[in-house]
């Protein structure tokens, strides 16, 4: 239920000391029914529906992607807490474990002893237990004697299903261009379009990582407060990734090749074409902290599910009618034209009322 994004919220709103006791035993009551719920809702298709949702996957690889979902879940909610406690380098030093640790796993396991997908699946499992386990010391030592009392449980499920809906906003948002270049231009002009789209996302690391320190920083901080010590930095950052973004579609004739093959030279002029998509994505990943810190659920999902609805619309009219040429299009307004709008929209927002804030103050 997109708990992570709650989390934010609730690290604002601590002022004394045992607030994060209280969202800690509160989120892992939450985790627990969660599970329970989707342990049973699992059993309930396999038993009513296997065939039609499960399709021909063996036994061993439905049970194995069940075992791996409580260490995947509780992963996900203890990087969050971890931001939330102010613990970013233990949370990026469990990340960077939990993948080498991937990397190593299939390296030995698939690559060396040759076990197929239950080694590929065994290795993910290790990646995960580590992911779920290393930092979860901290938590616990920093929530010890304060689990007695706890945040209301049902204020916290209604939070987290209202992000939801921008979690689901943006699977969809991500996948329709996709599955319908697919079905209309073929597997190579996918490929093309991929590696463009997959080298922009190689462009938003720097605002991605700088959004993360946000959310390590929000801890007790109203949210007013926190945007006037993050105005600048945004501004920084967006303006760093577009300067790479520049050098980008420089070197772009040469990295592409060198990276793909001579293959993928058609992903020259795509990447180019869609660059301007570094400021809209760069603007939403720096200001979603602010909006979930503020108790925005329902308005960023809402902008999500927009974008998502115009985003399918545009790609399912542009596509068949243009084929690449269309995609490009519909990419070019559905992510960079209307995510700059709606987020230069937002940044706006918080510019007047932290003026109220510090007219008032």
């Amino acid at each position: 239920l997109s708990l992570d994004s709650v989390v934010v919220n609730r690290a604002s709103r601590g002022r004394d000391g045992a607030w994060f006791g209280r969202l800690f035993g509160a989120i892992g009551r939450l985790y627990l029914g969660l599970l329970a719920l989707t342990f049973c809702a699992a059993l309930l298709l396999y038993l009513v529906a296997r065939d039609a949702v499960f399709g021909e996957l063996p036994d061993y690889a439905l049970a194995s992607g069940l075992a791996l979902v409580p260490l995947m879940l509780w992963a996900r909610y203890q990087q969050a807490l971890l931001l939330a406690l102010g613990k970013l380098n233990l949370r990026n030093r469990a990340t960077v474990v939990a993948n080498l640790v991937a990397l190593a796993g299939l390296a030995v396991f698939v690559w060396l002893l040759g076990w197929g997908v239950p080694g590929a699946l065994l290795a993910q499992g290790l990646a995960s237990a580590v992911a779920a386990t290393l930092g979860f010391r901290a938590l616990w030592a920093a929530a010890r004697g304060l689990l007695g009392r706890h945040e209301p449980l049902l204020p916290l499920a209604a939070d987290g299903a209202k992000a939801h809906a921008s979690a689901v906003g943006h699977y969809v948002y991500g996948s329709v261009d996709v599955v319908t270049l697919n079905s209309v231009a073929g597997a190579a002009a996918v490929g093309w379009y991929q590696m463009a789209l997959r080298l922009i996302g190689v462009g938003l690391a720097l605002p991605g990582a700088v959004a993360t320190v946000f959310r390590s920083r929000m801890g007790g901080l109203p949210p007013k407060e926190s945007w006037s010590r993050q105005r600048g930095p945004v501004l920084l950052t967006v303006l760093v990734t577009l300067a790479g973004g520049a050098i980008a579609w420089l070197i772009a004739p040469w990295i592409i090749p060198l990276l793909a093959g001579e293959e993928f030279l058609p992903s020259v002029d795509l990447f180019r074409a869609l660059l301007p998509i570094l400021f809209g994505r760069s603007l939403e990943l720096l200001l979603v902290p602010q909006i979930f810190a503020r108790g925005y659920f329902l308005a960023g999902s809402a902008v999500a599910l927009f974008l998502a609805a115009i985003s399918t619309g545009l790609f399912l009219w542009l596509i068949p009618a243009e084929g690449l040429d269309g995609a490009v299009t519909a990419a070019l307004i559905a992510f960079a034209l209307l995510p700059a709008l709606v987020y230069l929209g937002w940044m706006a927002w918080f510019e007047r009322d932290l003026r109220r804030w510090e007219t008032v103050s």
